[in-house]
């Protein structure tokens, strides 16, 4: 048994991941797109991966580390 706090759901949805991180939906959607949270939407209701909110800090610099490589290799 862990002695944890309790049972940590893999998905929330939208409004639990925004009071969860201080962001609007937007933010939130557009951080999805970038590939920085792990946003799904099954049943028209979207849902974000605690997992990702979790490590947000360290896929920002991930992702967009990625993203400046890339832009400079284009001429």
């Amino acid at each position: 048994m862990s002695s944890g706090g309790g049972f940590v759901p893999k998905w929330v949805n939208l409004s639990e991941a925004s009071v969860m991180l201080g962001m609007d939906r937007r933010q939130i959607l557009k951080l999805g797109r970038e590939g920085v949270l792990r946003v799904c939407q099954p049943s028209r209701q979207y849902r974000v991966s605690t997992d990702s909110i979790e490590h947000l800090d360290e896929r920002l610099v991930e992702v967009r580390s990625t993203t400046r490589i890339h832009r400079r290799r284009r001429p």
